[in-house]
């Protein structure tokens, strides 16, 4: 016994030891694994995977014997085309895994998550930021490759806390938002069939599809166990078991099976009410669901279930057939507190799809009651077919609103008055073919009256009767009558009339008198976020047929009156500068509008404008009519950048720090706007004295001979915006600029910013007519590669400073000027001829001064800030140094003061870090007479060696003696090739000696 005592205590040791090792190992080599996951991880997922370094840790003792991996703020972020999204990220990461299962079946005791954000995306070609994993060449290979291995992964229990998970299908039209998700689960994931225990709770911040929202602000509360199949591997198997979903106060149990196959879902689902309370139900009403709830009074009893079956596939088109009945009986409610009740609810709802075919679903609400207090409700609809769209339907409710206040929780609103409604539809709607189903709809409002505790103006005397009445269902025998339609707002009066119908070739009689105070009207019925005032009075009478418009047969509308509009003003969140009218006054025709006078203001800008709208009524009646009018209008000051800045940037700074937005022209306006602005404001720029025409048509902004000023030059200018197609915007326009700065012009103006680099260090002034087309990128940029155009411009007098090119230059040819003078350019009476063309300003060669001597410059700048220019430049012998000048006496060349020599350039690179090199030299009359003395030399003693003459005293060839003839002929055909060869020889070393002038060498190191 005392051994066994020893042994024990010692393995005791051995293994406290051995785990004491590990853990040290461990610590030591965290780099390397660090390292490791790094790797894997590029190598596995295609997608950027961050986490803390500091906070990895691993650990064999605080969950013995189960060692803990624990990792803070972890996360995955997506790369394109979802880049800048974040996939997932963690708080907090925690993994227990059993140490002795690594040897065999890898066991992991539980895996927590804390503070989880998850996003979901899926754009609408069906690319989802989830599908990061890459392809392993294994994987592609074999896929099943995996299968009947002997590793295997098991975990005991999982838990995520405080979760926010937002899934976003654009491929669906589906949206859902859920938050403070927490969740438990456990199960043997291992086995090919085991049951899946889980626990969720959580809110349901919104649910959408196809645009309509189904849920928001829900609590949330599933509980169940799922059956998980996977022994067959074309599918994966869920059985549903004691599964509860609750929906704020609704609870509902669903039973049986969906699979999960490759291309398709397979369906047999069952699922009905856990609490047959009526109160359950109301918890899903919106607004009903609010503090106090609990106490909220009820009676009655609910019948909810339905099914799903069948099979779910995209691809061909497939749905499960479903239905879903919805009862409820001899229910009421009421709030603490509030006297009256809302009782006697009976429901009886069945919507029924027998196979799929979504245009065989039925919608049967055979009877629907309630009893507002002593106000009864009644209504019934039946969809027979949602294909054919067959319909009938009724509604009947005489509603007493002063007892209506009394059933709802309406703080500080007083209502009073009495409504009633009395409508049935009874055929098809098919709106390809223009039909509607017959209808018989009445409403009637008696002694309306609306006042908001906290707003003193009240809306009262309210009354009207309206019809809407088809008897067979063609749109030519609608008729909508508004009649006696009146109301007092803070004891202004407002009436109207309305008579509408055929809606086929519309006819109308409308009458309007009275006056409406906007405040008021913002008192009685606030809207959040918007501020609106002003008060408006119209006396319009109208009558005619929209084919009279259409056909232009005004005698036979009559349509007159007057509108005034004082003290308006609108802003919102949206546009917080606003817009307002200080006062207007316009007069109605059946032609047009007449606006005789308005004055006012949008944001800073002021603004007067008086002129003609025409085709309104058309304008107002069919979508696809165009409005037409004439303006004059006439401003101060307008500050355009106001208007295109984000709303966050300082309403103070007229520059814009925020991107501009392109601004979509209707096409369904076409109007002339004559306009005379003092000042204009547009990005960084002013303009001043702004005349001429703007013409919007058919999504086109077009300015005509608009004359203006602009950075003390003057522009003349006609041209194109079009947003014809608001993706892909564009502009033409020809300008003509008298005396603008060029400095100004190159800050101001990113487009020679670009292709004219060198324009930042001219001074002087220029004018041009240049024509320029191309495309605008969404941030109202030009597309500099999109660029075409040309045009002349003249330069009267200007200076180019400081530039690295001349510098260049200078130091290259050794020329004697100054070191300023080198860097100074004065360009005089030039006319340059340009043409922009594949994203390159090409300029034609002119003439300048460099330092007093002429030069021709000619060559291309390019939207990469490249440049390609040549340049000649003409400099008088005697200017060339000493050097040269004991070159050209070495061969017997007087100087002369007209000799010159032409020196080329080539000038690459770019605007910030030009190349300049010599491309070669024309030396001149001197250079040649050196050169053809030399060779005159060479020949002569040759001629002289040979025959003993002096050939340079020969005086006439004729005398010379017949001998001496044959022997100069003979010795000219010896030295022939020597004479060309010499000469060649004293060519190069013309060119050489020239060369050495600039920085090169001869043969000799000279």
């Amino acid at each position: 016994m005392k051994k066994l005592r020893k042994i024990g205590l010692g393995l005791l040791i051995v293994i406290v030891a051995l785990f004491g090792i590990a853990q040290v190992l461990l610590l030591i080599y965290e780099d390397d694994i660090h390292a490791a996951v790094d790797k894997a991880v590029a190598e596995s997922v295609n997608a950027d995977v961050y986490y803390d370094q500091e906070s990895f840790g691993i650990s064999l003792f605080s969950n013995f014997p189960n060692a803990t991996v624990s990792l803070s703020d972890f996360g995955v972020a997506n790369k394109a085309p979802f880049a800048g999204d974040t996939l997932v990220h963690v708080g907090k990461l925690g993994i227990e895994v059993n140490i002795l299962s690594i040897l065999s079946e890898l066991s992991i005791a539980g895996i927590t998550l804390d503070d989880v954000k998850l996003n979901i995306k899926v754009n609408e070609d069906g690319a989802a930021n989830y599908d990061i994993a890459k392809e392993t060449e294994e994987a592609a290979a074999d896929s099943t490759a995996s299968e009947g291995g002997d590793f295997n992964l098991s975990i005991d229990h999982w838990a995520l806390n405080n979760a926010s998970i937002i899934y976003d299908d654009a491929s669906l039209g589906f949206y859902t938002k859920l938050t403070e998700v927490n969740h438990t689960g456990s199960g043997d994931i291992s086995l090919s069939v085991y049951d899946l225990v889980t626990k969720t709770t959580g809110k349901a911040e919104e649910l959408r599809y196809d645009g309509i929202s189904y849920l928001s602000d829900k609590e949330l509360d599933v509980d169940g166990t799922l059956h998980i199949d996977i022994t067959d591997p074309e599918k994966m198997v869920i059985g549903f078991r004691e599964n509860t979903i609750k929906v704020n106060d609704f609870g509902m149990q669903a039973e049986g099976e969906f699979a999960m196959l490759a291309d398709a879902y397979e369906m047999d689902i069952s699922f009905a009410s856990v609490d047959n309370s009526f109160k359950s139900i109301l918890s899903l009403v919106p607004g009903m669901f609010l503090e106090g709830f609990e106490s909220l009074k009820t009676e009655g009893s609910m019948d909810f279930s339905g099914k799903v079956s069948g099979t779910y596939a995209e691809e061909p088109a497939q749905m499960p057939a479903f239905n879903l009945i919805a009862k409820v009986k001899d229910g009421m409610f009421q709030y603490p507190d509030l006297p009256a009740a809302v009782s006697n609810v009976q429901m009886d709802l069945a919507i029924d799809n027998p196979d799929g075919n979504l245009d065989n679903t039925s919608v049967n609400l055979s009877a629907f009651h309630l009893d507002f207090g002593n106000n009864p409700v009644d209504a019934s609809y039946h969809l027979k077919n949602l294909g054919q769209m067959l319909m009938e339907g009724k509604v009947n409710a005489q509603l007493n609103l002063t007892e209506l206040a009394t059933m709802f929780p309406m703080e500080g609103l007083t209502m009073k008055g009495l409504f009633s409604t009395n409508a049935s539809i009874n055929g098809r709607y098919d709106s390809l073919k223009e039909i509607i189903p017959a209808m018989d709809i009445s409403m009637k409002m008696e002694n309306g009256y609306i006042k908001y505790a906290e707003y003193p103006a009240e809306l009262s005397d309210i009354h009207f009767t309206s019809s809407v009445v088809n008897k067979t269902g063609n749109m030519q025998d609608m008729v909508i009558h508004l009649s006696d339609f009146a109301m007092l707002l803070d004891g202004e009066k407002l009436t109207a009339e309305a008579l509408i119908s055929d809606l086929a070739d519309p006819a109308w009689d409308v009458h309007i008198h009275g006056g409406v105070d906007l405040a008021k009207v913002m008192q009685v019925y606030p809207m959040e976020g918007m501020n609106l005032s002003g008060k408006i009075k119209a006396d319009v009478d109208s009558k005619g047929k929209l084919s009279n418009i259409e056909q232009e047969q005004y005698e036979k509308i009559n349509t007159s009156g007057t509108m005034t509009v004082a003290g308006f003003k609108y802003s919102d969140q949206d546009y917080p500068q606003g817009v307002g009218i200080e006062s207007a006054k316009a007069s109605f025709d059946p032609q047009k509008i007449t606006l005789s006078s308005m004055k006012g203001n949008f944001g800073r800008s002021d603004m007067q404008a008086d002129g003609t709208i025409t085709n309104y009524m058309a304008y107002a009646l069919d979508e696809n009519a165009t409005l037409k009018g004439k303006m004059n209008f006439r401003s101060s000051m307008v500050d355009i950048n106001e208007w295109m800045v984000d709303e966050e940037a300082p309403s103070t700074d007229t520059a814009s720090s925020e991107p501009l937005e392109v601004i979509p022209i209707p096409k369904n306006i076409d109007f002339v706007l004559n306009s005379s602005i003092d000042k204009v404001i547009y990005d960084n720029l002013e303009l001043k004295n702004v005349k001429g025409d703007v013409v919007v048509r058919e999504g086109k902004a077009m300015a005509e001979d608009v004359n203006f000023n602009l950075l003390d030059g003057a522009f003349a200018m006609n041209g194109t915006y079009d947003t014809q197609d608001p993706e892909d915007p564009a502009f033409d326009f020809d300008v003509d600029i008298k005396d603008l700065s060029i400095g100004q012009a190159y800050q101001k103006f990113n487009t020679i910013q670009v292709l004219a680099p060198m324009a930042r260090r001219l001074t002087g002034k220029f004018s041009t007519d240049f024509a320029m087309q191309g495309k605008l990128g969404q941030d109202m940029y030009p597309v500099m590669s999109s660029l075409s155009g040309q045009g002349l411009v003249n330069i009267v007098q200007a200076t180019l400073q400081g530039s690295k090119v001349m510098s260049s230059v200078s130091a290259l040819t050794k020329l004697s000027m100054g070191a300023e003078e080198a860097k100074k350019v004065l360009i005089e009476d030039v006319l340059m001829n340009l043409e922009i063309k594949d994203g390159k300003l090409v300029v034609k060669p002119f003439d300048l001064k460099i330092a007093g001597y002429k030069a021709k410059v000619g060559g291309a700048s390019g939207i990469d800030g490249s440049i390609d220019y040549t340049m000649a430049l003409d400099v008088p012998a005697g200017a060339a140094g000493a050097a040269f000048n004991n070159f050209l006496a070495q061969y017997g060349a007087a100087q002369s003061t007209g000799d010159k020599v032409t020196l080329n350039f080539n000038i690459g690179g770019s605007a910030t870090d030009p190349k300049v090199g010599l491309a070669g030299t024309d030396a001149g009359d001197a250079a040649k007479a050196a050169a053809k003395a030399a060779a005159k030399e060479k020949v002569s003693s040759a001629i002289e060696d040979k025959t003993g003459v002096d050939v340079g005293n020969v005086v006439n060839k004729d005398t010379v003696k017949q001998e001496v003839k044959e022997t100069v002929d003979s010795a000219k055909a010896e030295v022939k090739e020597e004479v060309n060869k010499a000469t060649d020889e004293v060519k190069d070393k013309a060119k050489k000696k020239i060369k050495g002038l600039f920085g090169g060498s001869d043969d000799d190191g000279n």
